[in-house]
């Protein structure tokens, strides 16, 4: 059906045809000449990407000259998705690649989303599984915790974080269910908290969201968007967004300025 892995000069591939968003562990593995082949058909003079494209697009990004291929001999499989999709199973190793190829290549959040084919909300948000306690980490790169839940546990101290994250194992939380309670495991931000404060290891510390339940609302609304605790304070009028680090902060530009970031 294929024969041995060549290595095929990248300027005979036609364009590859749209395909998944590129991992960035794919991009690295590009860089590190360790890429997995993908697999083609000729096609006149040219070769015809069956199934790889996003191997195609690593490639490059990285620059490639040549990439590994099989070809396909003889009556065609049923188009089925390669060995590389198993690039994308542990989404804390995609983190750690994000983070290196951010630093790597001195890009922003927007500017690796386009090369990757993803949305700069996507960047941060599995950039930001990466300030989640090692332990949940360990618990999302086994599969046992989405990374969409966990996404949900950052905002949260450390110690929390753990507790939070077996209880949904153990409940089979829904998404939904355990925003809610990140929500209220979140330390309140008050004014005390200007001077050095114990760490809290309680269960239960409310969220200081507005007591009106419409702010309140419109409070978490905003969170949702920016990805970051945010405070209305309607008798000054003032917004307040509360941000944890400079990568967070990086985030937050790119999101509310696109286009001059």
């Amino acid at each position: 059906m294929y024969g041995n892995v060549q290595h095929i000069p990248i300027e005979q591939f036609d364009q590859a045809p749209p395909g998944p968003p590129v991992p960035p562990s794919l991009w690295i593995a590009a860089e590190d000449l360790e890429l997995p082949p993908l697999i083609a058909t000729r096609h006149g003079i040219n070769y015809q990407i069956l199934d790889g494209s996003e191997i195609w697009q690593a490639a490059n990004l990285a620059n490639l000259d040549r990439i590994p291929t099989l070809l396909a001999e003889g009556p065609l499989p049923p188009p089925t998705r390669h060995t590389h999709s198993a690039h994308r199973k542990d989404p804390i190793a995609e983190a750690q690649a994000l983070e290196i190829l951010k630093e790597s290549h001195r890009l922003s959040d927007a500017k690796l989303a386009d090369a990757l084919g993803w949305s700069r909300k996507q960047v941060a948000d599995y950039r930001r599984l990466l300030r989640l306690d090692p332990e949940v980490q360990e618990l999302v790169s086994a599969g046992r915790l989405s990374a969409a839940k966990a996404a949900e546990l950052v905002s949260i101290p450390p110690t929390k974080q753990c507790k939070l994250a077996q209880r949904t194992i153990q409940f089979d939380l829904s998404l939904a269910d355990l925003r809610g309670l990140a929500r209220q495991w979140k330390t309140p931000r008050t004014k005390q908290q200007c001077s050095a404060q114990p760490e809290d290891t309680g269960l239960s510390a409310p969220a200081d969201y507005a007591s009106d339940p419409d702010i309140a609302r419109l409070e978490r609304q905003l969170e949702d968007a920016v990805g970051c605790r945010v405070r209305l304070d309607t008798a000054h009028h003032h917004l307040v967004i509360d941000y944890s680090d400079d990568t967070v902060l990086d985030g937050l530009i790119e999101r509310l300025l696109p286009t001059t970031y």
